[in-house]
């Protein structure tokens, strides 16, 4: 992609399975220049570099570790984030097409954003391009077969460290809530589903698609144990299929029809005459009508 306008691209290399990469990401991960790849610590891997490696031609395209420590503390993250886009507007500025991947889609708790945003702001002549992915949140939903809405049903998609009490209260107003990177506090969320009576209605999966997939119920298997930080819980209330429910909804529904009490004026049949048909009930003039012209 050489010679080109400059174009900064933010590519989504979904969840772990190189069958789950769009075949956009894959077109724009061939040609580039430059693939920037998220590392915790510098020199360290990459689970997003690690999806897609095996297709880039490494002779020709350079690959370029961004520094994104797992820290909560902003003052020293800002400045972090700060060097990592200065490093990708040096390459585009030097006419070299970038590519920053992340596991994921680029859009939803992701590292990009993060570059993205201070590129944006501070570089508005520089192009960005956004390559969705097939999100974790959706590869999770798809293995477990657990719907994450239907009809009118409410969503929340919210990182698994929110506090005890805030977590309870969306778990109570949210039919199904998707907790993102809960490795780390399992133990803590348990806790909760416990006192809410819905532990049976959580899916934990980790690493879907990948030889190190994990999708299951049985979340006391994985008390007190170290999870991979992309593991993803899916707590779904409905336990009953929609389908089945509005069925039966249905079925209820026509029931309660047919209960209905008759009007005060309609008798019921054991008070009819015996005899009596509903032609001898009718007007006559209706009758003389039915009955056609005297002869």
């Amino acid at each position: 992609m050489s010679g080109g306008g400059i174009v900064f691209y933010g590519v989504g290399v979904g969840p772990g399975e190189f069958e789950l990469l769009t075949l956009k990401a894959e077109r724009v991960l061939r040609a580039v220049d430059v693939v920037c790849y998220p590392s915790c610590k510098a020199g360290g891997s990459s689970y997003a570099l690690r999806i897609i490696k095996p297709m880039l031609d490494l002779s020709r395209q350079r690959l370029e570790g961004l520094l994104f420590p797992m820290d909560k503390d902003f003052a020293r993250l800002i400045p972090i984030w700060r060097e990592s886009a200065r490093v990708i507007v040096a390459h585009l500025k030097a006419n070299r097409s970038v590519a920053f991947i992340t596991e994921g889609d680029p859009m939803l708790y992701s590292t990009f954003l993060h570059v993205y945003e201070i590129i944006a702001d501070e570089f508005p002549e520089i192009g960005v391009e956004i390559v969705p992915g097939v999100s974790s949140l959706g590869a999770a939903a798809a293995a477990g077969r657990v719907a994450l809405g239907q009809a009118d049903e409410a969503i929340a998609i919210v990182p698994a460290t929110y506090g005890k009490h805030e977590l309870k209260e969306l778990l109570e107003r949210f039919d199904t809530v998707v907790l993102m990177k809960v490795g780390a506090v399992l133990d803590q969320v348990l806790e909760v589903l416990d006192e809410l009576g819905l532990r049976d209605r959580a899916l934990l999966a980790s690493r879907v698609g990948t030889k190190q997939e994990i999708v299951t119920r049985d979340l006391e298997a994985y008390r007190a144990k170290r999870l991979h930080y992309l593991t993803t819980l899916i707590v779904s209330k409905r336990a009953v299929p929609l389908v089945r429910a509005l069925q039966e909804e249905a079925a209820q529904t026509k029931l309660d029809i047919g209960r209905a009490p008759r009007s005060a004026e309609e008798p019921a049949d054991e008070d009819r005459a015996p005899g009596i048909t509903e032609q001898d009930r009718a007007p006559d003039s209706l009758v003389k009508a039915q009955a056609g012209p005297a002869r």
